[in-house]
């Protein structure tokens, strides 16, 4: 999944955003930005299909958990390494939001 943020979304919004900023200091040149300005919206598609298939990732990895608990011995060695690095609570994965 990390991938398929990182470059399927990131690099693809970031590359877009640089292709804009080059059209309207182009623009503000008089220079003709039509070409920029596509290939900047060509690359805000690409992202949002980048952030598509991330989040469908993180959905299938969502179904592959479920509601299983953690195996005790994974829980408490995390939960010793939290200690080691001051975090006080679990992190937990799941669909609904943690307050």
């Amino acid at each position: 999944m990390n991938a398929d943020f990182n470059v399927g979304f990131i690099h693809e919004q970031s590359f877009g955003e640089q292709m804009f900023n080059r059209a309207s200091l182009n623009e503000f040149h008089g220079e003709k930005v039509g070409d920029l300005i596509d290939r900047a919206l060509e690359r805000f598609d690409n992202s949002i299909v980048g952030l598509d298939s991330a989040i469908a990732n993180n959905n299938k990895l969502l179904e592959m958990l479920g509601d299983h608990p953690m195996m005790p011995e994974y829980e408490a060695a995390l939960r010793k390494h939290l200690v080691e690095l001051n975090v006080n609570e679990l992190p937990r994965v799941g669909r609904t939001r943690v307050k």
